[in-house]
């Protein structure tokens, strides 16, 4: 008995020290974990930073997301939960019936759990029907796209959890009941989405997705490119298919997959891939403006907004300017809005029925500001809106004792105050 208690007490300090050889040695290759932050050095060490306690917590912070073979271990337990209790430790991310996974926002978002201001957003409609009138007189159409969300599309598989909560009136449903009433140019491809779910032959959202697949993503362009020719009544590019090629779900569409970091994920489902050719011989190519959310990235990643439109920008939560970005990173603040509308002929503010709490985030009160206050410099807006936001993410902060000890252990390791920090924190937070 001795000798089995001895040779026990052995091999657990054995099983101990193997992440011990294997960050000082490399035995083995490591899995990395998928949107990870990790600290990659070690913090110097000062007395100052001793004696408040930050040299330790950086410390204690470097080892935690440093020992080895830490990617093993996380996928293990991430897998242990998945499978035997169906829970996700990927930031946000929470396990629905027969597996699927989903946003919890996106879930509140359904079923009207976030706070709704009706009156500010009356006033934002009253202003988006001013500057819909004003872009008119400069022939600049304007069209408001609501694309699905897999909380709407898959509402039979939330949680179990939800069963219990009672719908009520959503941001979706008020604005696209809004838009209707206003006759404007508008698109509710969710309304769409849910009409033909049981009638397609392949899924229009993976499983494992918050995001649609490339296939919808494709008809959804197709559409969208046909009602913007019927509203100008211009003949654009024709989109044919040659050919659909039938493979799984790719990486970047079962995104929640790869949040959850598992050690054996589930399959992906099966789903074609169109092969598309496009006929641009003495046809129209409109010069585009999008505004909108991280559902326009599936659209714009396709070969249809490269083929069938000119000058396209897409104003990424009116942010950040793409395709400029891609090799010079552009800020729409930096813009200027005159040179811009002069050389338009469409507005497109496209957003999930699930992330309508920002309604086409700030770009409605600029151009506002810039028809109803002409002597003003296009970029005042700005200054009124970082101000707000500013205020916001000061006071979340604040109050998140966690998220306060982060910016202080930043401070410490860029030398520079803890006020410095949290600025420069607040500031990429509202620009990213």
């Amino acid at each position: 008995m001795d000798k089995l208690k001895k040779y026990s007490y052995l091999a657990l300090i054995l099983v101990l020290l193997i992440p011990v050889a294997q960050r000082l040695f490399k035995l083995t290759a490591e899995i990395p974990l998928n949107l990870e932050t990790k600290t990659d050095y070690y913090p110097d060490f000062h007395f100052s930073t001793w004696f408040k306690g930050e040299y330790q917590a950086q410390s204690e912070e470097f080892i935690n997301k440093n020992f080895g073979l830490r990617g093993h271990l996380v996928r293990f337990l991430n897998q242990m939960d998945f499978d035997l209790f169906s829970k996700s430790n990927g930031y946000q991310v929470v396990v629905g019936k027969d597996k699927h996974l989903f946003f919890n926002y996106n879930i509140e978002s359904y079923l009207g759990m976030n706070h709704m201001n009706r009156d500010s957003m009356e006033q934002v409609m009253q202003k988006t029907a001013v500057v819909i009138d004003s872009l008119k007189n400069r022939n600049i159409e304007f069209l408001f796209v609501i694309v699905p969300s897999n909380a709407f599309y898959y509402s039979d598989k939330l949680p179990a959890a939800y069963d219990r909560i009672t719908p009520r009136e959503n941001q979706y449903t008020w604005y696209s009941r809004k838009a209707t009433a206003m006759k404007m140019n508008f698109i509710d491809f969710n309304k769409w989405f849910l009409e033909m779910k049981d009638t397609v032959s392949y899924p229009l959202f993976p499983k494992y997705g918050t995001h649609y697949t490339y296939y919808s993503a494709c008809m959804v362009a197709d559409s969208m490119v046909r009602y913007m020719e019927k509203m100008k009544g211009l003949d654009f590019p024709d989109i044919h298919v040659d050919s659909l090629v039938i493979e799984p779900v790719r990486p970047l569409e079962s995104d929640l997959r790869e949040l959850a970091n598992l050690w054996d994920p589930p399959d992906n489902e099966i789903i074609p891939w169109p092969i598309l050719s496009f006929d641009t011989a003495g046809k129209t190519r409109p010069r585009v403006l999008v505004v909108g959310d991280s559902f326009y990235w599936p659209v714009s990643n396709q070969l249809i907004p490269q083929n069938v439109f000119t000058d396209l920008d897409y104003w990424f939560y009116n942010t950040t300017v793409w395709p400029a970005s891609f090799t010079n990173y552009t800020l729409s603040r930096d813009i200027n809005l005159t040179d811009k509308l002069n050389n338009l002929d469409y507005i497109v503010i496209y957003s999930s029925a699930s992330l309508l709490g920002n309604y086409m985030y700030g770009f409605i009160d600029r151009l506002y500001d810039y028809f109803c206050n002409p002597q003003k410099y296009d970029r005042d807006y700005f200054s009124k809106y970082k101000a707000q936001n500013y205020v916001k993410w000061l006071q979340a902060i604040l109050a998140d004792h966690e998220w306060q000890m982060q910016i202080r252990k930043k401070a410490a390791a860029n030398k520079v105050s803890y006020h410095k920090q949290l600025h420069k924190d607040i500031i990429w937070i509202m620009w990213h």
